[in-house]
């Protein structure tokens, strides 16, 4: 380990495998890679401290507020209104916000009810999906990039990463067979209630709803290398509006 002024470093070996789509997985595999997630969670407990007192974690706080996502509808889409020459992206963004209004108006019901996710709370990856797992002989052979390790919702990153795992980014939607494969695996290594998962899917999907930071770092920071993030959020949320009851189910199907 190096401490230098600007931060923390350390030097691992370098490790076999190589990258691939969870949507190419074979059911074994999801079933693996979900069992290895819950393998992580409960090292990381045995390892790590117990909850931080300066933990401030957004599982712990209302969901968004229908109002304010459309608050931040209406601000990005009168930045692109104001730009003298729109370019592809701005296009793009301003048909995307358009029907991310019309979601968010029309399932404003659905808003998570209290403030707290059901848990169970814990140290967690950060960022556990398929550019950040090497796999060498149907195995992983690595986890990569632990740099947004921290503390919070565990199921709410075993739903981020079912998620990410298997959407296909250009069309949205996600294998809703090979999630339950990946939720028997993690339940195998860290048994969860039905209820808890059921919680996790719908509170993830309001956050991923609601929330805008590509367009943040865009439009206010003028970051345009998160603009692929965004595209894949629209077309997951609009196949999620459509197939919400199914996307949802397919948490508990295991």
């Amino acid at each position: 380990m190096l401490d230098h002024a600007c931060g923390s470093f350390t030097l691992t070996p370098w490790m076999p495998g190589v990258l691939r789509e969870g949507v190419d997985l074979a059911p074994a595999e999801c079933t693996a890679a979900g069992e290895l997630l819950g393998e992580l969670h409960h090292h990381l407990a045995a390892v790590l401290p117990p909850e931080p007192d300066t933990t401030v974690s957004h599982h712990r706080v209302p969901a968004t507020d229908p109002r304010t996502a459309l608050d931040a509808i209406d601000h990005y889409a009168s930045l692109i209104e104001d730009r003298p020459a729109p370019d592809e992206f701005d296009e793009q963004a301003r048909r995307f916000l358009r029907t991310r209004r019309e979601h968010i108006t029309a399932q404003s019901h659905r808003r998570p009810v209290g403030s707290t996710w059901l848990g169970p709370y814990g140290w967690m990856h950060g960022d556990f999906q398929q550019f950040n797992l090497l796999w060498e002989h149907g195995r992983i052979s690595a986890v990569l990039d632990w740099d947004r390790l921290c503390f919070g919702s565990l199921l709410g990153e075993v739903v981020r990463a079912a998620v990410f795992l298997f959407m296909n980014r250009e069309r949205g939607n996600v294998d809703l067979d090979r999630v339950p494969a990946f939720i028997a695996g993690y339940r195998a290594a860290r048994p969860v209630t039905d209820a808890q998962l059921v919680d996790a899917a719908h509170r993830w999907w309001w956050d991923y709803l609601c929330g805008l930071w590509p367009l943040d770092w865009h439009y206010d920071h003028g970051d345009t290398s998160c603009d692929q993030f965004f595209l894949a959020a629209s077309a997951l949320l609009s196949w999620w509006y459509e197939h919400h009851d199914a996307a949802v189910a397919s948490f508990t199907r295991a």
